[in-house]
C-alpha cells in the first residue's frame, strides 16, 4: 500500500468530519467540536443569548448531557435545531450591515455552517442568525478604555481542585470562542484555529488529574502564538529568577546582563558565560520538552522564553552548569521574587549622555516626561541621537517624537474587534506624530533587541518614522496591541493582544516584530570584553553620515 494511502486511511480513521449517511455513527469528538462551534455562536450572535437572558454554561451542561444518547448525524442536528428553536425567535435586523467592504475579514469564517453533519434546515438556521444578529451591548465582551476586548459577566467555578469533565470543557470552548471572535491575529497562527479545537478535544476530555488538565490549558494558551499571553496558577506565585538576563548568542544561552547589579554580584556569574546545564540536566534539552506549552509570537522568542522558564524555579537556589574561558564550573545560583528586580530594567540609571560632544545618547527605559523637553534641547544641533529600546520604555516616545518630523507624520494603524459582528474587525483612524518646524535634522538611530516588546515596540514605530531614522538590532518579540487580561473558568488568569497594530502600509508587526535597517547582535566575545556592539554601530552609522 502506498504511503500517502495509508496516511489518508489513519486520517480518516482518526477524526472524520464527514458521512456518507445520516444513520453512520458519530464520532464523540466531533459531537463536542461541532457544539463548541455552535456554543460560542450563539453567545455572541443570538440576540436573545449576546443580552445575558440565558446562563449560558448551565445550557452547554445541558446539551453535552444530550450528546452522550447521540447516535447518529441527524440526532444531532435535531437536538442542536430544538435547542436554538427553544431560544425565542429572531426579529429581522434593520441595521446589520454585510457590505464585506467594510470589514477586515481575514479572521472571519463561518464556512461551517454547512457542514455535512448538519441538516439543512440548521445551516439555514444559522445563517438566519448571522444575517439578523445582535446589534446591542453585548453580556459577554465589552470595550475597554482603549477599544481592546474586555471578557466579563463569566462566571468562575473554582471550587474544586480538579474540575469534571463538564467544567473541563467549558473552559476549553470558552477561551478558544474568545480567541475565535475577538483575537485580531488569529488569522496570523501557526496553527488553524479549527484544528486546535480538533486537538485540545480529547486531550482536556481525557485529562487524569490536576497536572495534566493544567498542561492541557497551558498547550491551548501556547496556541495563539502570542507573547502577551501566558497563564496564571495559583501554585505559581511563588516562582523565584535568577538575577541575569540571557541571550541566544551564537546559537548559545548565554548571559548577558542583569536585573539588578546588587543582587548579582555575589551570584557567581559573569557576561559572556554559556550555560549548558540546570539542575544537571542539559539546558537545550530541557528546553525543548516544554517548547509547545510556550506562549511565543516568533520562533526566536518562543526558545529564549523555554530558556527563562528553566531559570525560574520555587526553591532559593538553581544549579547550572557554565562553560567560561572553555572551562565548565557549577554555579549555585541565588533565585529572587519578581518583584525584587524590574524585569525590562536598565543597568544604567542615566537617562543620557553625551558621546563625543557630537552625538546624543537617551536611554527609554531611564528618562521621565520632566527632562525630555531639557534634554532634546540639549541635542537639538547634534550630529546625531541615538535612542535605546533594549528593554521596556518610559511613555515619552510621543513627546520626543515632537521635535522630529517637520510635519505629521503617520506611524501605525489600529485594528480593533467590532462586536456587532463578532469575528470581524474594523480599522480606527491612523496615529500620527506632530510636526515641528525646527526639528531635529541630524541622523536618528533606534536600539532594539529581543527585550523590545508592546509599548516598546509601539515607541519603535512612532520614533523611526522620524526623518533620517534607522533601526538596528536584533528581532524584537512581536507583540503589539494593548494587552486584554482575562479568567478562564476554572479562575486562571489569562491575556492576549486585544488589539491590532499594524504599520501605515497595513504591515504586520505582530510576530515579525520591528522592521529593521541593520540586523546586529552582541557576540560572546564583546560581552566578555564589556563592549556594547550595537551601540557602537550606532555610533558608526552617526558618524558615517553627511
Amino acid at each position: 500500500m502506498k504511503i500517502k494511502q495509508l496516511l489518508l486511511i489513519l486520517f480518516v480513521s482518526c477524526f472524520s468530519h464527514a458521512f456518507s449517511d445520516t444513520n453512520q455513527k458519530n464520532s464523540s469528538y466531533e459531537k463536542y467540536y461541532l457544539t463548541a462551534k455552535v456554543w460560542g455562536f450563539l453567545k455572541y450572535y443570538h440576540p436573545n443569548v449576546a443580552n445575558g437572558s440565558y446562563d449560558w454554561d448551565e445550557e452547554l451542561f445541558t446539551i453535552i448531557k444530550k450528546l452522550d444518547d447521540i447516535d447518529t448525524n441527524s440526532d444531532f442536528s435535531n437536538i442542536i435545531l430544538k435547542w436554538i428553536n427553544s431560544l425565542g425567535d429572531i426579529s429581522k435586523c434593520k441595521e446589520c450591515n454585510n457590505d464585506v467592504s467594510k470589514y477586515f475579514t481575514k479572521n472571519f469564517n463561518l464556512s461551517w455552517f454547512n457542514n455535512s453533519i448538519f441538516s439543512k434546515e440548521l445551516s439555514n438556521k444559522l445563517k438566519y442568525i448571522e444575517q439578523n444578529r445582535y446589534q446591542e451591548t453585548q453580556y459577554y465582551v465589552a470595550y475597554a478604555p482603549a477599544k481592546n476586548i474586555k471578557i466579563i459577566n463569566e462566571k468562575l467555578y473554582t471550587d474544586k481542585t480538579f474540575p469534571s469533565r463538564n467544567i473541563r470543557l467549558l473552559n476549553l470552548f470558552r477561551y478558544w470562542n474568545i480567541i475565535e471572535y475577538f483575537y485580531p491575529y488569529k488569522y496570523l497562527l501557526d496553527h488553524n484555529w479549527d484544528k486546535v479545537l480538533e486537538e485540545m478535544i480529547p486531550i482536556f476530555i481525557n485529562a487524569k488529574n490536576d497536572e495534566e488538565f493544567k498542561k492541557a490549558i497551558k498547550l491551548l494558551v501556547a496556541r495563539v502564538d502570542d507573547s502577551h499571553a501566558w497563564v496564571s496558577f495559583k501554585n505559581n506565585k511563588n516562582t523565584k529568577h535568577i538575577p541575569y538576563k540571557v541571550k541566544i548568542i551564537e546559537d548559545s544561552l548565554v548571559v548577558s546582563g542583569t536585573y539588578n547589579k546588587n543582587l548579582s554580584t555575589s551570584a557567581g556569574l559573569k557576561y559572556g558565560d554559556i550555560i549548558l546545564e540546570v539542575g544537571g540536566n542539559n539546558i537545550y534539552d530541557e528546553a525543548e520538552k516544554i517548547y509547545s506549552l510556550i506562549p511565543a509570537s516568533n520562533k526566536n522568542t518562543k526558545r529564549l522564553s523555554s530558556f527563562i522558564s528553566l531559570l525560574q524555579s520555587n526553591d532559593n537556589y538553581i544549579q547550572l552548569t557554565v562553560k567560561r574561558d572553555g572551562e565548565l564550573l557549577n554555579q549555585k545560583v541565588k533565585t529572587y521574587p519578581f518583584k525584587d528586580f524590574n524585569y525590562y530594567s536598565s543597568e544604567s540609571n542615566k537617562s543620557h549622555y553625551t558621546i563625543n560632544n557630537e552625538i546624543g545618547y537617551i536611554n527609554m527605559r531611564v528618562i521621565g516626561k520632566k527632562e525630555t523637553l531639557q534634554t532634546m534641547k540639549k541635542f537639538r544641533n547634534y550630529r546625531g541621537i541615538i535612542f535605546d529600546i533594549r528593554g521596556y520604555t518610559k511613555t515619552v516616545f510621543y513627546q520626543i517624537s515632537r521635535f522630529l518630523n517637520s510635519e505629521d507624520k503617520e506611524f501605525a494603524k489600529i485594528l480593533n474587534p467590532y462586536l456587532k459582528y463578532p469575528s470581524k474587525f474594523v480599522w480606527t483612524n491612523s496615529i500620527k506624530t506632530e510636526s515641528n518646524k525646527n526639528n531635529f535634522k541630524g541622523k536618528i538611530i533606534i536600539l532594539v533587541d529581543e527585550q523590545c516588546i508592546s509599548l516598546s515596540e509601539f515607541a519603535a514605530m512612532c520614533l523611526s518614522s522620524s526623518e533620517n531614522s534607522l533601526v538596528i538590532g536584533s528581532q524584537t518579540v512581536g507583540a503589539d496591541g494593548n494587552v486584554s487580561i482575562f479568567n478562564f473558568a476554572s479562575g486562571f488568569k489569562t491575556a492576549i493582544s486585544g488589539k491590532g497594530v499594524y504599520y501605515p502600509n497595513k504591515e504586520e508587526t505582530q510576530r515579525v516584530g520591528i522592521k529593521l535597517d541593520y540586523k546586529i547582535k552582541p557576540s560572546i566575545k564583546g560581552l566578555k570584553e564589556g563592549k556594547d556592539e550595537v551601540l557602537e554601530k550606532a555610533i558608526e552609522l552617526i558618524k558615517s553620515s553627511e
